[in-house]
């Protein structure tokens, strides 16, 4: 089995619960409105930040190629959301080797690739000024000008040339999407609900 479909299918119940049990599934709600966004956006840098800094730290150290490079927009988010103080509490980034840091960037990548139907959908609601969908509007942006099935290749390529262990980076990758959940989940109170549960004003 493709390495990429092997990916797919075994983090998929992760995925799904991420997208349906944290805090972006405020995303998907008629009611987000501009301080909702504005908590998703901090929850998101609280852990970005960090593990921004994991990820630089071991691309270096395991000397890999620029493509499996990726920028996570720590940089935008901390002009975004600059009252925002980062916590020790988050869940360090699960770095243990080549393959858990390829299983990681896989689902990272993705995420990247993901902001584009996020940021289509944020367009149509008019509870939000447009400064704040800067963030998910650059990170639809392809990295490194190539597209998602062009990276995964390069991506298959590289492991296959390195005899790479496909299982620990299926599970590196289930590892990151588990703490990405453990993190957005656990916050998803600490968004402001403003109208969410109120009925509408006739």
């Amino acid at each position: 089995m493709p390495l990429h479909r092997k990916l797919r299918l075994e983090t998929k119940a992760a995925h799904d619960k991420i997208e349906l049990d944290s805090i972006f599934s405020y995303y998907f709600s008629s009611d987000l409105d501009g301080e909702m966004l504005l908590g998703i956006l901090g929850e998101i840098y609280i852990l970005y930040f960090p593990w921004q800094q994991s990820l630089n730290k071991f691309h270096n150290v395991f000397n890999l190629p620029e493509f499996m490079k990726i920028d996570l927009g720590v940089d935008l988010l901390t002009s975004l959301v600059p009252q925002v103080k980062l916590s020790s509490a988050v869940p360090a980034i699960p770095i243990h080797g080549i393959e858990s840091y390829i299983g990681c960037v896989y689902v990272l990548q993705g995420s990247r690739m993901g902001n584009g139907m996020i940021y289509k959908r944020l367009l149509k609601n008019p509870n939000l000024p447009q400064t704040l969908l800067v963030y998910h509007k650059k990170l639809s942006y392809l990295q490194a000008g190539i597209s998602w099935r062009a990276w995964m290749e390069k991506l298959e390529r590289f492991c296959l040339e390195q005899n790479l262990d496909e299982n620990r980076i299926t599970q590196g990758a289930c590892e990151c999407f588990e703490l990405l959940h453990l993190h957005f989940a656990k916050n998803k109170q600490s968004i402001p609900k403003l109208n969410l549960n109120e009925p509408q004003a006739k």
